[in-house]
């Protein structure tokens, strides 16, 4: 066989046949992870299967993160279906305040080597720990109910390689700004993004998911890390059930169809730029700009480690007059972890508003809604119009530190400043 990327050998294993850039292959899926805000078509695609069950060896999650706690009476309806729908195919199934879909996927339901798919777009996440993550439709997910199986073409690889030490102040965020900035919004448009190199290597597993979160924002069919102890080590200590597994390396002379060697010593914090994730500039750039609200949390990097650097800055202080800051850890487990640690006391003694682990205010749902003309730092991963309310309202998208930096001076600052 000819040498192979990581999805290449991800997706021949499974196929049961070597399989390569271009070439179609139908395989079973491991995990399948269907959130609220969609859930309502993919229960209907399913009942038009007519079929007596759910087909067996799909690990199967439904998850209350986009409107939990309700802020609308439909919402709460589709809720009550969710319920009905996953105690009548016993399905695993989290409710409100539990957290995000991708969040709770990386805890305990993907394992390397995985095929592993939701109904959002940020299932690429899954890719830190080198399972093939990608979003799927709500009729896609419905045929995974049904069938187990779906059918990819099978994407060239883009090496994406990391090279250097991170500066002070530079984070994860930093490096997937920086990659955004770099490919741009179409580039990768079906391809896979297979990050290496040392500073990656170096980094932890929840950082990975911080970059491979965003591999979609350039169009990505999924982005995807190696496997290396550090990662095993962690599935290790993850609470849950264990099973087998088989990671995934890339091998040695495969066929990628680009390579991008990225000096990460050259980086400074970044914050991108409204209306478009890519319009990246350095923040020292953007000195001075007054904010009205700092969002805190998401799937891109509401994890422990992330709140624990915002903290660092912002632990015996307090949050400029004037300033919104919103806590929203990824997960009841995240949560459970500040909260023991003193970190979430430290925040919200500084200021911080805490709301339940989920979706909330990334995508204007509830928990953070802005109105005209308010600017928001975020540490979430889109800034469209609209996006988190007004449509005449500005988004920046930051690291926890540069975030946390702005929430301190109550305007965009570069964090080496107060560091």
């Amino acid at each position: 066989m000819k040498p192979m990327t990581i999805v290449e050998k991800i997706l021949s294993r499974k196929a049961g046949a070597p399989v390569y850039a271009g070439d179609f292959a139908t395989v079973p899926v491991d995990a399948l992870m269907i959130h609220d805000s969609n859930a309502a078509t993919t229960m209907e695609s399913f009942r038009s299967f007519k079929r007596n069950g759910i087909m067996p060896g799909t690990d199967v999650v439904m998850v209350m993160d986009h409107f939990a706690p309700c802020p609308t009476e439909a919402a709460a309806n589709m809720h009550l279906k969710m319920r009905e729908f996953a105690a009548g195919h016993n399905l695993r199934l989290y409710g409100e305040g539990d957290g995000v879909g991708h969040q709770i996927m990386c805890e305990g339901h993907v394992f390397p080597g995985d095929i592993a798919v939701g109904t959002d777009s940020h299932s690429c996440t899954y890719g830190a720990l080198n399972a093939l993550g990608t979003g799927i439709g709500s009729t896609e997910a419905a045929g995974v109910l049904a069938y187990r199986r779906m059918w990819f073409r099978v994407p060239e690889s883009i090496r994406v390689v990391w090279h250097g030490e991170l500066p002070a102040g530079v984070t994860a965020k930093d490096l997937a700004l920086k990659t955004v900035q770099e490919i741009g919004l179409r580039r990768a448009i079906y391809k896979v993004l297979e990050f290496a190199g040392d500073v990656v290597s170096r980094l932890p597993v929840e950082d990975r998911m911080t970059i491979c979160n965003m591999g979609v924002e350039v169009g990505a069919k999924a982005a995807i890390m190696p496997p290396d102890d550090k990662l095993l080590q962690w599935i290790d200590r993850r609470p849950g059930t264990a099973r087998t597994f088989e990671a995934a390396g890339a091998d040695p002379g495969c066929a990628y169809c680009e390579v991008l060697e990225l000096d990460a010593g050259q980086l400074e914090p970044l914050v991108a730029c409204p209306p478009m994730v890519n319009l990246a500039a350095p923040a020292r750039e953007l000195s001075g700009k007054p904010v009205s609200q700092v969002v805190l949390g998401s799937c891109t990097n509401g994890r422990a480690g992330d709140f624990h650097a915002a903290a660092a800055l912002l632990a015996g202080k307090k949050v400029a007059p004037g300033v919104r800051l919103i806590l929203v850890p990824a997960s009841r487990q995240v949560l459970t972890e500040l909260i023991n640690d003193g970190t979430m006391e430290a925040l919200v003694r500084a200021g911080g508003q805490l709301i339940p682990p989920g979706c909330g205010p990334c995508a204007g749902y509830h928990g953070g809604i802005v109105g005209k003309q308010e600017v928001v730092v975020a540490t979430t991963n889109r800034n469209f119009i609209g996006r988190m309310g007004s449509q005449d309202a500005e988004i920046y998208l930051a690291s926890p530190v540069t975030a946390a930096a702005a929430a301190l001076t109550g305007m965009i600052t570069d964090p080496r400043e107060v560091l």
